[in-house]
C-alpha cells in the first residue's frame, strides 16, 4: 500500500520540470512529440509472459497474466498478482503480518500512450497500482500507506526481491527489483513493466548501456530515448519508478478512483475503514487541501461519463510541504543497482540470502557514484513555503546544475 507525495516530490517538480522543458524544448525543434510516441512493440510484450511451471510458496498457486490486443487501440492486462519469482515468506511476525493472496488485476491502457499537455502532469499517485510487472505482480507507487511520508525501503519489511503484501493480500514492488530483469552490465536494459498510462517502465540502463539516476530523468522518472520514444525507468534513488503520471488514463482502465487521492499527509481514516483490523496507522494525520483519503478527500481523477480519458486535474498543493525542511541539495555517494558481467553466470538474481541478510553475489558487481540528493531535516515540521522562497530555492538549483 502507498502514501504521500512528499518533499522528494518538491524537488522533483521545481529542480527536474527545468530540465524536462529545456530537453522537451529541443525535441519539438526535431519532430512533433506526439508522432514520436510508439505503440508497445511485439518484442516487449513477449516479456510479460510469466512461466507458470511453479507455485508461489506461500499460496501455493501459479502466476498467470495475458496481454489482449482488443483491436481498439487498448491492450488489456490481467494477472493473479502472483509473482514468477522468489519471495519472502509472509506473514513475517511483526514487521508485516498480511498474507499474499491471489488478486484480480484487470488494467487497460492506451496501445499507443497519449501524453498529457506539459504542465499538467498528475503528480498525485494512487494509493496503490501505478502499473503491472513482466512478473505479474503490481508496481506501488513509492510511498507505504501506514506512515507520514518517508519512502517505503526506509521502514518497510522487504523480501529479496524486494516486494511484500499489502494488507489487502496484493504482492507488489515500490521500487528498484533486482528479481525483475537479469541485467547485463553496460547494456541496454529490457522493458520491467507497464505504467496504467501505457508507457512502458525500462530497467535502470539506457539504450547506451549507462545506468541511470533520477537526475538523468524528468520529474515523472522517465525520459525521451535517442529514437523519440518516452519511457519511464526505475532508479535505485527516489521515485524509484514514477514521480507523476505523463499519459492520459482511459475511462475504461479498471482503475479504483476512490483510491485516486493527493495523500501527502495521509489521512488514516481511509485505511482503518478499509482495514478495521489493522491497527491504526502510526503519524497519520488530517489532510491538507483536501490531500487524503475519506470523508474531505478531492478525488484527482472522475469519470466525464463521455469521450475515451478520465477527467483528471492534479491537486498537490506546492505550498504545502509537511513533515520535514528542506535545506540545500548535498553530493552523496550511493550503491547503484547490481549488473552481472558479460559472459558470467549470476544466476537469476545479483542478490542472495546469506545468514538472513541480503548480500551481493560475487559474481555481480555494483557501480558507487556521486549524485545530488536533497538534505533533509527530518522530524521538524515545515511550514507553508510562499511563492517568493519557491522562486527562490528554484533559481537555486538552476544554478546547482
Amino acid at each position: 500500500a502507498t502514501c504521500c507525495s512528499d518533499c522528494m516530490s518538491f524537488k522533483l517538480s521545481y529542480y527536474n520540470e527545468y530540465k524536462s522543458y529545456l530537453s522537451m524544448r529541443t525535441l519539438l525543434l526535431g519532430f512533433l512529440v506526439l508522432e514520436a510516441i510508439s505503440a508497445l512493440t511485439r518484442e516487449e510484450l513477449a516479456y510479460f509472459n510469466v512461466a507458470p511451471n511453479t507455485a508461489e510458496k506461500n499460496t501455493g498457486v501459479r502466476p498467470l497474466m495475458s496481454i489482449t490486443d482488443n483491436g481498439d487501440g487498448t491492450l488489456t492486462i490481467k494477472s493473479n498478482g502472483i509473482p514468477n519469482h522468489e519471495t519472502g515468506t509472509f506473514p513475517s511476525g511483526n514487521t508485516n503480518p498480511n498474507n499474499i493472496r491471489v488478486q484480480h488485476i484487470d488494467l487497460t491502457v492506451n496501445k499507443v500512450p497519449v501524453m498529457r499537455a506539459n504542465g499538467s502532469e498528475i503528480y498525485c499517485l494512487p494509493l496503490g497500482i501505478v502499473g503491472i510487472s513482466i512478473t505479474g505482480e503490481q508496481i506501488n507507487s513509492w510511498f507505504p500507506a501506514i506512515r507520514a511520508c518517508p519512502t517505503a525501503p526506509e521502514i518497510e519489511t522487504l523480501d529479496i526481491c524486494e516486494g511484500h503484501p499489502s494488507p489487502d493480500g496484493s504482492y507488489h514492488q515500490h521500487h528498484f527489483s533486482p528479481c525483475l530483469l537479469k541485467q547485463t552490465c553496460d547494456k541496454p536494459s529490457g522493458i520491467v513493466g507497464v505504467a496504467i498510462d501505457g508507457i512502458p517502465i525500462y530497467g535502470s540502463w539506457d539504450e547506451n548501456g549507462k545506468q541511470l539516476t533520477q537526475s538523468d530523468l524528468d520529474s515523472c522518472g522517465g525520459r525521451w530515448d535517442k529514437d523519440g520514444r518516452y519511457k519511464y525507468h526505475v532508479t535505485v534513488d527516489p521515485p524509484y519508478y514514477l514521480g507523476c503520471i505523463k499519459g492520459e488514463l482511459r475511462r475504461n482502465s479498471g482503475l479504483n478512483l476512490n483510491e485516486f487521492f493527493c495523500s501527502c499527509p495521509f489521512n488514516g481514516s481511509y485505511y482503518r475503514e478499509s482495514f478495521p483490523d489493522s491497527p491504526p496507522p502510526p503519524g497519520s494525520r488530517p489532510p491538507t487541501n483536501g490531500g487524503g483519503p475519506g470523508a474531505n478527500a478531492t478525488k484527482v481523477c472522475t469519470d466525464p461519463g463521455t469521450g475515451t480519458h478520465l477527467s483528471c486535474k492534479d491537486t498537490f498543493d506546492m505550498t504545502q510541504i509537511p513533515t520535514r525542511n528542506i535545506s540545500i541539495m548535498e553530493v552523496k555517494t550511493v550503491k547503484l543497482a547490481p549488473c552481472c558481467p558479460e559472459g558470467s553466470d549470476c544466476g537469476n538474481s545479483c542478490i542472495e540470502l546469506v545468514n538472513g541478510n541480503k548480500s551481493l553475489k560475487s559474481s555481480c558487481t555494483r557501480e558507487s557514484r556521486e549524485i545530488k540528493v536533497w538534505k533533509f531535516n527530518a522530524g521538524v515540521a515545515a511550514t507553508p513555503i510562499n511563492s517568493i522562497t519557491i522562486i527562490f530555492i528554484t533559481t537555486l538549483m538552476i544554478l546547482l546544475q
